[in-house]
């Protein structure tokens, strides 16, 4: 999962697309394609769960909140973000966690604040070669008993288990995706200058359009930076 920033009031797009619509089914169409580009573009092209690539799968509109049970909030542009299928689909009714829209979930928030815990440790586990997960550790504590917004990768891991995406019995499964973006980086990270280090890792908050699994890279990027005790670049510059 990703933090979503939303404007406070809607973007006038988003205002004329669901202008006299009685309900969130009547969105078809233009008005329709206009919603889902604003919403995509919000996201840096990525799934809002899985963060995987508009590339890999059509943009479809996820609830927030469930239209189920939430109907009132159906075409309330807070409630509304963009999801693959495969996340989309086995999501349903649940009440995934709220940082989808909290600052604190965002990629970049622990880096330049620094909020993580001394005694915590973020850890990537790869099994067999083709599959990752991420687990967050407490000095003297399992890890059912951490709460959920000591930091994001955990959110993320048990969103991902939550929605069973972490299944490898199909072709480009996203545990197989995640391990070879998690190889890749491990691998080219220890080969850059401390310049060119820098460099990347301040493009990747400049992009409009984010990379794969962005929270896995950014944590890999501050692993890297932390080894070899470089500082972090300032994120509160404007890009």
């Amino acid at each position: 999962m990703i933090y979503i920033k939303k404007q406070k009031v809607p973007p006038l797009e988003f205002i004329d697309a669901i202008k006299d619509l009685q309900s969130y089914d009547a969105l078809q169409g233009k008005p329709r394609k206009i919603v889902e580009e604003l919403l995509l573009n919000e996201q840096g092209g990525l799934c809002a769960i899985c963060e995987r690539s508009k590339t890999r799968f059509a943009p479809t509109i996820e609830h927030f909140m469930p239209q189920s049970v939430f109907s009132a909030l159906e075409l309330d542009y807070h409630n509304l973000y963009i999801a693959c299928s495969a996340c989309n689909e086995p999501k349903a009714h649940y009440l995934i966690p709220s940082y989808i829209f909290d600052p604190r979930f965002d990629p970049f928030y622990d880096l330049k604040n620094n909020i993580i815990p001394k005694d915590f440790k973020l850890s990537y586990h790869l099994y067999d070669e083709n599959k990752c997960t991420v687990t967050v550790q407490a000095a003297g504590q399992s890890i059912k008993k951490l709460k959920s917004e000591h930091h994001n990768a955990y959110i993320l891991q048990s969103t991902i288990d939550l929605l069973k995406q972490n299944r490898d019995n199909e072709p480009n499964s996203l545990l197989q995706l995640r391990a070879g973006v998690y190889n890749l980086y491990m691998k080219k990270l220890p080969l850059l200058t401390e310049q060119q280090l820098k460099n990347k890792f301040t493009n990747l908050k400049k992009a409009t359009e984010y990379p794969e699994f962005i929270s896995m890279i950014t944590q890999l990027y501050a692993i890297e930076f932390r080894r070899r005790k470089i500082e972090m670049p300032d994120f509160n510059e404007k890009p």
